[in-house]
């Protein structure tokens, strides 16, 4: 599920107004942008698109492990990612 711009228009792909979607939503924690994430964005150790910056900070500060493919973030030593085993 995502939602993004393409050339200034919003696109979806599902309806906010889907009830499995209000659902997730009703399920979720939504973190304010605090000064201290706000500030943390500032201090990373990669640079990248202020949102996912945001995000990531949003991540280290709150000690929730962030799910990215975004190989910036992924090279950085300090935004916390899953351990995950194998086996």
């Amino acid at each position: 599920m995502g939602v993004g711009k393409a050339g200034g228009t919003p696109t979806a792909g599902f309806d906010f107004d889907d009830v499995e979607f209000r659902a997730f939503l009703r399920n979720s924690t939504i973190f304010p942008i605090t000064v201290e994430i706000a500030r943390k964005s500032t201090e990373l150790d990669f640079i990248s698109d202020p949102a996912d910056q945001l995000i990531a900070a949003t991540s280290i500060v709150e000690q929730i492990p962030l799910l990215t493919r975004d190989r910036r973030i992924l090279r950085s030593k300090l935004v916390p990612f899953p351990d995950w085993k194998e086996g």
